[in-house]
């Protein structure tokens, strides 16, 4: 979590939803747009957090999208 927590720290996302199943933390979040969303999975990736967008769409002139993270 405070791997995520540091990730989140730029305030462009809004945490809609956490899921936490099989050792794998499923988050769904809006995000300002498809460039801030890619930035975060590779903040996540470079602090060695296995990531996996399992879904991404358009939603009111923001992205909402759901990530999967694993350690």
């Amino acid at each position: 979590m405070d791997k995520l927590a540091h990730a989140f720290s730029s305030g462009q996302f809004v945490i809609e939803q956490l899921r936490f199943q099989n050792q794998v933390l499923s988050v769904t979040l809006l995000s300002k747009d498809f460039a801030a969303l890619e930035h975060l999975q590779r903040r996540l990736q470079q602090t060695k957090v296995k990531v996996s967008q399992t879904q991404a769409s358009s939603h009111e002139q923001q992205v909402l999208a759901t990530l999967e993270l694993r350690l």
